[in-house]
């Protein structure tokens, strides 16, 4: 890792930023900087995993945060899934694989596993402790064969409602207890409806905090996070 980040995470999340190697908002990089102290302060094993990368800006800055902990980035790196091959219906779903189409975004949404492989390596975070899992989320996780095992940080970015509820399906029990879930997508009606069916299934209770201090079950931004507290 590059010396200059290591002793300057502001410059990181400046230089990130800057690069438009993330879309996220430096509010949300601060909460990270909150969940590592609390992580290291009260000893949480586990691996960092994010699911739903884009370009990596958001992993690289916790493989930045995280070095001595396993990093997972996964994402299906082309999209989103088709919804004729989710696991659960959303009738107003709007992250389908026709996303870039439809919304004629300045962007595209598919960023290919060679590219963010580039972003990591331009950002000088490689290493054995560094892995990719790509394809969806509902086939790479899924306990029967996935190597994900005890999890400290799990960030989900994934936007849609389905794709959303197959990660805490397949990785809320695997979340240390002290260990943070971050949900970057709060503020969207597809990821508060997917919390909520999940909580309402598995009959659990939390609340989020944003990166404001806010607290609540329903928040108006995104990167709402909480800290399990025991094993549900």
């Amino acid at each position: 890792m590059l010396k200059k980040y290591e002793e300057n995470k502001e410059l990181l999340c400046n230089d990130l930023i800057n690069g438009k190697h993330t879309l996220i908002e430096k509010p949300r990089f601060k909460s990270i900087d909150l969940i590592k102290k609390e992580i290291y302060d009260n000893d949480i094993q586990g691996d960092i995993i994010e699911c739903g990368v884009w370009k990596g800006g958001m992993a690289i800055y916790l493989a930045y945060q995280f070095p001595d902990r396993i990093i997972w980035a996964s994402d299906s790196y082309k999209g989103f899934q088709p919804l004729n091959i989710a696991t659960y219906e959303y009738k107003n779903e709007r992250h389908t694989e026709n996303f870039d189409a439809k919304y004629n975004h300045p962007f595209s949404i598919s960023v290919s596993l060679d590219d963010v492989k580039a972003n990591f390596k331009e950002f000088d975070v490689v290493g054995n402790n560094i892995k990719f899992l790509e394809g969806w989320v509902k086939d790479t996780l899924d306990p029967k064969i996935t190597e994900v095992k005890e999890i400290a940080v799990l960030r989900i970015d994934v936007d849609a409602y389905s794709a959303t509820l197959e990660v805490l399906d397949f990785l809320y029990d695997k979340v240390a207890v002290g260990g943070y879930i971050i949900f970057d997508d709060s503020a969207l009606v597809e990821c508060r409806d997917a919390i909520r069916e999940f909580k309402r299934k598995r009959n659990i209770t939390f609340e989020l905090t944003s990166p404001s201090g806010k607290v609540g079950n329903d928040l108006s931004e995104n990167g709402g996070y909480f800290k399990k507290l025991k094993n549900d």
